[in-house]
């Protein structure tokens, strides 16, 4: 479970990044209207975003399960 929580941990960290990054070029970057859809930049924004917090639910979870876990191990010992 550790391999696991290491790497989600990683690609969410990683993506956080590059959303912030992406997002500040497509707030401060040249504004152009367009009608065909979307700005692509934002596309792009949106993919690490979705990928970002899935890692980081996948993550979380593992985590509580983890302390879940431990702490019902303390009690049946004692």
């Amino acid at each position: 479970m550790r391999k696991l929580q290491k790497a989600t941990l990683r690609i969410f960290l990683s993506c956080m990044v590059i959303t912030a990054i992406l997002m500040l070029i497509a707030i401060w970057g040249p504004m152009e209207q367009s009608s065909q859809g979307p700005n692509t930049i934002m596309q792009y924004v949106l993919t690490f975003f979705v990928v970002g917090l899935a890692s980081f639910l996948t993550w979380f979870t593992t985590m509580i399960i983890e302390m879940r876990n431990k702490l019902t191990e303390g009690r049946l010992e004692q």
